[in-house]
């Protein structure tokens, strides 16, 4: 009997999660995809609502990134719509994902081969892909230990993977968590970033692009805006 508690307790946890970070799916998506022309576009940021919910282009100030995040996108889902960046034929995708898998529970593995399939496809088309860690959930999470370790040991497979490949992967983490997890100071709900949390994670991105001669002042930057979508 205990078990069984056990798996309605997963199953719920699941779904709790999933229905958090898939929240308005189907309206919001349609007006996330930012009206770049495709030719002027440099860099696509891919994920899912951690991505989507912020402007890029604002929070960056250039106007040569896309935000292809969307709402409840696994990494499947993105490999499904790759095609789609392909096309526009930026020279950087920065990914981060995962986390709607785990909460659908899909095995790391999975996620792990899904990124592999998402970079090698990225590198045949001559896209320079860049790695960022899944970002952990707060403690406030129910189950954050659990997911959290998950979350530790894709990041740790993706990293090895993108050493041995070398491909850049960028620790958001590093930047935005602390030893229980997603700082509660970064969130609002303890899987998704307030706007200090997007903040943070621009300035974890700004040094590198910077190391790329990627900076702003290559394009007439914008000035104004909301960085986060639900302040």
């Amino acid at each position: 009997m205990s078990k069984l508690f056990g798996l309605i307790f997963i199953l719920l946890l699941m779904v709790s999660i999933y229905l958090l970070v898939s929240f308005d799916m189907n309206s919001s998506t349609k007006q996330s995809l930012e009206s770049t022309p495709v030719q002027s576009v440099k860099i696509v940021m891919l994920g899912d609502s951690i991505t989507f919910r912020t402007n890029w282009r604002i929070l960056l100030n250039r106007n040569d990134v896309l935000n292809r995040g969307i709402n409840g996108n696994t990494t499947g889902d993105m490999l499904k719509r790759l095609d789609e960046i392909i096309n526009m034929k930026p020279e950087y995708c920065f990914i981060m994902g995962g986390i709607n898998d785990l909460s659908q529970g899909f095995a790391v593995e999975k996620i792990y081969e899904n990124y592999i399939s998402l970079i090698q496809k990225l590198i045949r088309n001559r896209i320079k892909p860049v790695i960022q860690s899944t970002l952990f959930v707060s403690s406030a999470i129910f189950e954050a230990v659990e997911i959290n370790c998950q979350v530790e040991e894709l990041n740790s497979r993706l990293k090895e993977f993108a050493e041995n490949n070398q491909i850049d992967f960028i620790d958001v983490n590093g930047s935005l968590s602390g030893k229980t997890g997603l700082m509660a100071d970064f969130t609002n709900d303890g899987i998704h970033l307030s706007p200090r949390g997007y903040r943070a994670w621009k300035e974890v991105l700004i040094p590198y692009l910077n190391k790329l001669n990627l900076q702003s002042g290559q394009f007439p930057p914008f000035q104004s805006g909301e960085i986060s979508r639900f302040e």
